[in-house]
């Protein structure tokens, strides 16, 4: 028996289309079809495709550093009663308290509908408090209420405590690490 296939998802530009032919005594069908042994295509089709691997993924790496980070804060936020995405907004309004929303989302970075949600948990549970701005109906300021004040000192320790339970990077290390990140951030910027 023969079998001819044509791997569709090689027709890049980059790549010509590439035709196996699997056969079992490995003899072309025709001599108008190429015909490539079956180790040889294979080992064209994995190099053709080193580029999708997981370890050569920079966005794998910083997926799987974000998770790990934001898991190890569970057990200090928990007892704040606080989610790690709560706790980056209540970092922002323990710095720039009496803001509007729309400066919120300038410093956190969260998307707009995500953070509604938010904000929304933060004041059932009390941290915060939503009015109209003065100077412009449409816009709204978020502020403090005295939990959220008196959160920000249960939380206060949170940092070093995470910093020196797992200290993985030298603060050296934490630092560059710090400024490569700023770096693909601005380079990035919506």
């Amino acid at each position: 028996h023969h079998y001819l296939f044509q791997i569709q998802f090689l027709r890049y530009s980059y790549f010509p289309p590439l035709l196996l032919c699997i056969q079992t005594n490995m003899k072309p069908i025709s001599m108008q079809i190429p015909c490539i042994q079956t180790k040889k295509a294979i080992k064209y089709f994995i190099m053709a495709f080193e580029q999708l691997k997981l370890k050569n993924q920079l966005c794998h790496r910083l997926y799987m550093a974000s998770n790990k980070i934001i898991r190890s804060y569970k057990d200090y936020l928990d007892p704040l009663d606080l989610t790690y995405p709560q706790y980056v907004v209540m970092m922002a309004l323990w710095e720039f308290d009496n803001i509007k929303v729309s400066r919120l989302i300038e410093l956190t970075q969260i998307d707009g509908g995500s953070l509604t949600l938010i904000l929304k948990k933060l004041i059932k549970k009390g941290f915060i408090s939503e009015s109209k701005d003065s100077t412009d109906k449409r816009s709204k300021v978020l502020s403090l209420t005295s939990s959220g004040k008196s959160l920000k000192k249960s939380a206060a320790s949170i940092p070093k405590r995470l910093s020196c339970e797992d200290p993985k990077l030298s603060p050296k290390e934490a630092y560059q690490l710090a400024l490569l990140l700023d770096k693909y951030l601005d380079l990035n910027r919506d």
